[in-house]
């Protein structure tokens, strides 16, 4: 027999006792089968029932009609307010758009007539509102400085941690 004849038969001789020895396990997986089936049909040990514990307490909160603690009251706000040249004026009516968080106020357009533009402002209960340069909007004491075409610019003033004023522009852009 030749030398490319002899090593032509080996892959095939391999794969032979390969198969040959995959069909040898069979009753090593029944005998496992067998063994699961006996653990499964005679549980040991047992679960201890779950302690008793004593009802909880509910706990009532009587604070709930006081002011939030997280909000300044309104003397110190005024008394801040007296103190800083940028502290807006407290007692002065709010107007329908200072009712709502700038976030929720929505930029729908422009108008122009000449040099004078107003901007067109959708409040979340749909009503629509016309503003100019000057009018005030926004939680945060803001006042509008400039409207283009497409957005509107605001100088809002708002207290930071410690209670100092401080102003901060924001901008609100069309949407349709």
């Amino acid at each position: 027999m030749s030398t490319l004849k002899k090593y032509s038969a080996i892959p095939f001789i391999l794969l032979t006792a390969a198969l040959l020895s995959a069909c040898g396990d069979r009753p090593k997986v029944d005998q496992v089968n067998a063994r699961l089936v006996e653990l499964r049909n005679s549980p040991q040990g047992r679960i201890e029932p779950l302690p008793n514990y004593p009802e909880p307490l509910i706990a009532e909160y009587t604070q709930q009609r006081q002011r939030d603690p997280f909000t300044p009251s309104q003397l110190l706000l005024q008394t801040i307010a007296s103190s800083s040249p940028l502290a807006p004026d407290l007692s002065r009516p709010r107007t329908a758009l200072e009712q709502w968080d700038l976030n929720q106020l929505t930029f729908r357009g422009s108008m122009q007539r000449g040099g004078d533009i107003r901007g067109l402002i959708l409040a979340p209960d749909n009503q629509l509102f016309t503003v100019r340069t000057g009018d005030k909007m926004g939680r945060d004491h803001g006042t509008i400085t400039h409207i283009s075409g497409s957005t509107i610019t605001l100088r809002e003033v708002v207290s930071d941690i410690s209670g100092q004023w401080q102003e901060r522009e924001q901008q609100l852009f069309i949407s349709r």
